[in-house]
């Protein structure tokens, strides 16, 4: 496929990961590369944009925090090159080869790397938690239902980025 064979990967792991199947975890890997080289916000697809959420790049890095106590990358922003990313990079060559279930690539990867690398735990879940330079959203932020509700405009309140939803199911 030719938008998998970019210009970012070339020789193998995309190319891989496509043939094996693992799409999300295409994803997980191209996600932190891609803000890593060039900085942004990326969102997964199922989310919708409320309002603008250029005035989170105003930190170095921003996620949010799932109902279930981990740290989301549905919907993440960076500056190039930020060392959480990088650590992150690092952390997901060193333990996975693309065939794990897209949890641990995914929200399993950035929690345990936040907890290490910033001293922020699981006291701090659903609350707006920062450490230096990073930020973690309430899970309601960008996270306002779970994949397991049925959306309802009530779902979504003046608190909401996005009606993005709570977390992936397991495995997918």
């Amino acid at each position: 496929h030719p938008v998998l064979r970019c210009k970012y990967v070339s020789g193998g792991l995309c190319d891989r990961l496509y043939e094996g199947g693992y799409f999300a975890n295409i994803t997980n890997y191209m996600r932190l590369h891609v803000l890593s080289k060039h900085g942004g916000i990326y969102m997964d697809t199922d989310v919708e944009v409320l309002r603008s959420l250029d005035h989170l790049l105003s930190d170095g890095l921003f996620a949010g925090w799932q109902r279930n106590g981990e740290i989301n990358s549905a919907v993440m922003g960076a500056v190039p090159g930020h060392p959480l990313i990088e650590r992150c990079l690092c952390e997901l060559r060193r333990r996975y080869d693309g065939s794990e279930k897209s949890n641990l690539s995914g929200p399993c990867l950035m929690t345990d790397v936040v907890f290490r690398f910033c001293g922020i735990d699981q006291w701090s879940a659903h609350k707006l938690t920062r450490a230096e330079d990073v930020v973690i959203y309430p899970d309601t932020y960008f996270y306002p239902y779970s994949w397991l509700e049925r959306f309802t405009p009530g779902c979504v309140t003046t608190r909401s980025g996005s009606s993005g939803r709570g977390r992936t199911p397991r495995g997918r």
